[in-house]
């Protein structure tokens, strides 16, 4: 009894071994001391923009700022557009402006002073300024800061060439934004704004509530989803919408029409391999589907880094830090040399984990006091058989 309870108290008292997993990239070595745009993977984002920590050699915690890629990098001139008519009030600016010689366009250079708000756009078309068309659907709008020519947003839209084209500007403040023009430019460098993300091939199956579901089974890793481009190889009319779901749960919902090129934009959507597309047929045919691309948004941590000293990038940071170099994010210039990274791997550290809290029966008061109780027990039984062995004799 004695040797059982040994063992058992033996059994619950170890220590017990856990692994932390954290994924790192390494960056590229600098020559020069400076700052730097340090172009981080599509897939350590995803496992949480919060979470990146910049470590150099030494251990030590470098501070810096994630800024997107709107992609202004080499801009130094822009040719305005005519802008036909302005109106701003409460939260919205609309603004028609004048395509002239109706040439094929599908990017908009928006100049605005900056303001601590959301923005959302979407445009029609018109060459005739009565009857006007849809040529993108609301979306979100970003805008970043430029050395030369202060704030800029960008907008991309389906190629066309509308003789008008009427900007519709929303934002959340109780103002209009203060937009002093809209221009083009031609032979630029630009940061490369969405990279398409590895999903691997798709598959579509038909479920029964009449529902197109879209998969993507070999997809690896997670990521962050801004941009959508589903291509339709239907010549007949069509108008649908769908949903981006996981888990049961909606995550996004996008539009496809014969009338546009079925491309949707989100500021950003985390998807894992088990996220679905599901596409609402009604009591339509189903469309056939030729082309899913799914495109994250290029994203910078923008540090400050010495020559010739190494660094990495790795999730498992707090969310909830502050680095002095935010406050002055927009002293620090968009046209930044580009730093790469590789080698993304995943890290797995063994840690003990400390012994858990001993339930009743494993603490030696109690184990004793079973062993004092049997002891006590046996003593009893055999004064008793002693007992009756002097009765029969």
């Amino acid at each position: 009894m004695k040797c059982l309870y040994g063992i058992l108290l033996l059994l619950f008292s170890f220590s017990f071994l856990s692994a932390q997993t954290y994924w790192r990239e390494a960056v590229d070595t600098v020559n020069q001391a400076g700052y730097y745009n340090i172009a981080f993977s599509q897939e350590i984002a995803g496992y949480g923009l919060e979470s990146l920590k910049l470590i150099n050699n030494k251990g030590e915690e470098i501070p810096y700022f994630i800024r997107s890629s709107v992609p202004v990098k080499e801009i130094s001139k822009l040719q305005m557009y005519t802008v036909k008519s302005s109106i701003a009030k409460d939260s919205l600016n609309e603004l028609i402006v004048e395509n002239l010689k109706q040439e094929e366009i599908s990017r908009f250079y928006l100049l605005l002073r900056e303001a601590d708000v959301s923005k959302y756009v979407s445009m029609k078309g018109s060459n005739d300024r009565r009857q006007w068309f849809s040529v993108m659907q609301k979306r979100p709008l970003q805008s970043e800061q430029n050395s030369k020519l202060g704030s800029i947003a960008i907008i991309d839209f389906p190629r066309g060439n509308y003789k008008y084209y009427q900007i519709t500007i929303w934002n959340n403040s109780n103002s209009p934004l203060d937009i002093t023009g809209v221009g083009r430019i031609e032979n630029n460098q630009l940061y490369g704004q969405f990279p398409e993300l590895n999903t691997g091939d798709f598959i579509t199956e038909l479920n029964d509530k009449k529902q197109t579901v879209i998969s993507f089974p070999s997809m690896k890793g997670i990521y962050l989803l801004s941009k959508m481009e589903i291509k339709i190889a239907d010549k007949r009319h069509y108008k649908r919408s769908g949903q981006l779901i996981e888990d049961e749960y909606t995550k996004g919902r996008f539009n496809l029409s014969s009338r546009e090129e079925n491309i949707s934009y989100w500021n950003h959507i985390r998807i894992t391999k088990d996220f679905q597309l599901v596409i609402d047929n009604l009591d339509n045919p189903p469309l056939d589907i030729s082309s899913v691309k799914l495109f994250g948004l290029t994203r910078y941590m923008c540090a400050y880094l010495e020559p010739h000293i190494t660094y990495h990038i790795e999730t498992g940071g707090k969310s909830s830090k502050h680095y002095d170099i935010k406050d002055f994010a927009n002293e620090i210039p968009m046209n930044l040399p580009v730093i790469q990274t590789e080698k993304l791997e995943e890290v797995i550290v063994p840690e003990e984990v400390a012994e858990s809290p001993k339930r009743f029966f494993e603490k030696p008061i109690f184990l004793w006091s079973v062993i004092i109780i049997t002891g006590i027990v046996l003593i009893l039984i055999c004064f008793k058989m002693l007992n009756e062995l002097k009765k029969k004799s």
